[in-house]
């Protein structure tokens, strides 16, 4: 049945658009073959306690014992001839002539006795050191910029207090995420799939049995076990420190973070399954073909998506009133690789999720897959478009990496109010709002309250936000801002700006059937 599907979907694909489905070729590798699982997380203090008692007792196994062999000898060799015992009488003590010492050399003369004052202490100058080598220079202390927090290219873009770390995970939580885990997985029956339950301070010991039949393809690693360097792909694609989702209603094997091994028995499977992680009931387009409407649309969303993770310029394909940013550091933020870190030989696939359009107004979630062999992630984007005059679809908006909580609330609000029936003969028009506080350019705490004087013609308004990371402005990111009441002040806040450096918002005034009005930029300061 799923073949048979799969074969309906690719011969009803759009032209230039890669429609994702739940058995495409992204994830058809789930459908058969093996996959093993290792869930890693730190062990309990009972658990290190053995483990440090097994390593002591396996180190005290190796230490080479002492050769227990007896020497032996013949009689004769034993012990040594009197005549080399002792000494003879004549060379017993010494002549008196040689006791004790001349008078003269006992004592020593009045003039070298004691020092004279001038070599009493040490001088002034040796005492203690100069303050130029007291402590160190300034420049010295602590750490530099880039190596706190996340680096944009040397640009700390730390949160100015620690987050909050989740709790770790316990052996029983453990085997209830992995029980879950397979339960989730019901949709790949004639997958052959294995998952082991891995306490982190075992981890490298066990790894280094390649070849055994439960090697691992993928680990799902507990945040609370920290990360380090290991035979793993670099995973890329992560919602950055922007984007935080609500994760009460998640599986508690979508808080574990996966890892690729490097020489995966099943490399197949476990790209696959990381792609299967990572849409999270994202793809609500699967199994069906796009229609016909939103095709022409769909395939610039899609174009758009590859161009800003190949970290070039939207150019002719923005709208004339679409925000600019750095190419490359949207690139970074959306593959959490760090500017300079991208892999060169990286390869992308992006495919349209969901989404909707009418005659004026497009919105879109798409997925976007980054690969290398050394490297491999998956993003999902939210792209926003309308026409221009000459009736061509324009990007008007792009974020490239998004979480899903986000996607949804962004794809559903522009949905829902543009799909709004309107009178054909009298176009709705939108006035839209007049910005009211901060003042351009000031300076506020972190997470201030915006302000704007509403007309009330519009059904939804959309802040739109940046963030420069000090030299160049990253891709702007959406909050919605339901919209009932007419003539009003506005006052929301702007949860978004939670760490320090500069910020510029606009809003969107949209209302029914996709009419929009879009608000002067004003900068903000985010101080400590």
């Amino acid at each position: 049945m799923r073949r048979g599907l799969r074969a309906v979907l690719m011969a009803a694909l759009c032209a230039g658009v890669c429609l994702a489905q739940a058995q495409d070729s992204q994830t058809a590798a789930l459908e058969h073959g093996s996959l093993v699982v290792w869930v890693v997380r730190p062990g309990t203090r009972a658990e290190k306690l053995r483990i440090t008692a097994e390593k002591n007792r396996a180190q005290v196994l190796a230490t080479p014992i002492l050769p227990t062999t007896v020497q032996q000898q013949t009689a004769g060799s034993f012990g040594q001839p009197s005549s080399n015992v002792g000494q003879t009488a004549g060379s017993t003590g010494q002549t008196a002539g040689s006791f004790g010492t001349n008078a003269s050399d006992a004592g020593q003369t009045s003039s070298s006795y004691g020092t004279t004052a001038g070599s009493f202490g040490t001088a002034a100058s040796d005492h203690g050191q100069t303050a130029s080598s007291v402590g160190q220079t300034a420049g010295s202390f602590g750490q530099t910029s880039s190596t706190h927090g996340h680096s944009l290219d040397g640009t700390s873009l730390a949160p100015p207090s620690p987050l909050p770390s989740p709790p770790p995970v316990s052996a029983a939580a453990s085997s209830h995420a992995r029980d879950e885990l397979a339960g989730s997985m019901h949709t790949f029956p004639q997958l052959g799939l294995r998952t082991v339950d891995v306490i982190a301070e075992e981890l490298q010991d066990k790894l280094a049995a390649q070849g055994s039949a439960d090697y691992p393809d993928v680990l799902l690693i507990d945040p609370a076990v920290g990360t380090y360097n290991g035979p793993w792909l670099t995973m890329l694609g992560w919602p950055s420190f922007f984007d935080t989702d609500d994760p009460s209603h998640s599986p508690q094997w979508r808080d574990l973070r996966p890892v690729i091994l490097t020489h995966a028995p099943h490399l197949a499977q476990a790209q696959a399954f990381v792609v299967w992680l990572r849409d999270a009931g994202l793809c609500l387009w699967c199994g069906k073909a796009l229609e016909k409407n939103v095709s022409a649309p769909a395939s610039v969303a899609a174009s758009a998506l590859q161009t800003v993770l190949q970290g070039d310029s939207l150019g002719a394909a923005a709208d004339a009133e679409a925000v600019h940013f750095s190419p490359r550091l949207a690139q970074s933020l959306a593959l959490m690789a760090g500017v300079s870190n991208v892999p060169g030989d990286l390869k992308f696939r992006t495919d349209v999720m969901s989404g909707w359009a009418n005659d004026r107004l497009a919105v879109f979630t798409v997925r976007g897959i980054a690969s290398s062999p050394s490297a491999f992630g998956v993003v999902h984007a939210l792209v926003t478009l309308r026409k221009d005059d000459g009736g061509r679809w324009k990007v008007l908006h792009i974020s490239p990496n998004m979480p899903s909580a986000s996607l949804h609330s962004g794809l559903g609000n522009l949905e829902r109010v543009a799909s709004l029936s309107t009178n054909p003969k009298n176009p709705l028009h939108i006035v839209g709002i007049s910005q009211a506080a901060p003042p351009d350019g000031d300076n506020r705490p972190s997470r201030p309250d915006l302000w704007w004087d509403n007309a009330g013609d519009a059904k939804l308004l959309v802040v739109e936000w940046q963030f420069n990371d000090g030299r160049e402005w990253a891709d702007s990111r959406l909050m919605m801002v339901p919209d009932s009441e007419n003539r009003t002040k506005t006052r929301v806040s702007a949860q978004f700006a939670a760490i320090r450096g500069e910020y510029r918002w606009r809003v969107w005034s949209v209302g029914a059937g996709g009419a929009m009005a879009l608000s002067p930029w004003k900068r903000l300061n985010i101080m400590p």
